[in-house]
């Protein structure tokens, strides 16, 4: 997922900042620094938050979890 997550982010024309104001909106309380360890590979984000992560990246949750 690393690789994959900030492929998707930035093709989406995102910042880490950007896409994590994004994630605060909808609910879902994160820290710029925990999601750098999602796309750097050591955490993974939550099932919810994965959901949440595909609808702003606009991409299906498959593509994130693969």
């Amino acid at each position: 997922m690393p690789n994959i997550l900030r492929l998707f982010r930035q093709a989406a024309g995102l910042t880490q900042r950007d896409l994590v104001a994004k994630l605060n909106k909808k609910g879902i309380r994160v820290s710029q620094s925990t999601y750098s360890l999602w796309e750097t590979g050591y955490r993974r984000p939550e099932l919810e938050e994965v959901e949440v992560l595909s609808k702003i990246l606009k991409v299906r949750e498959e593509l994130l979890l693969s």
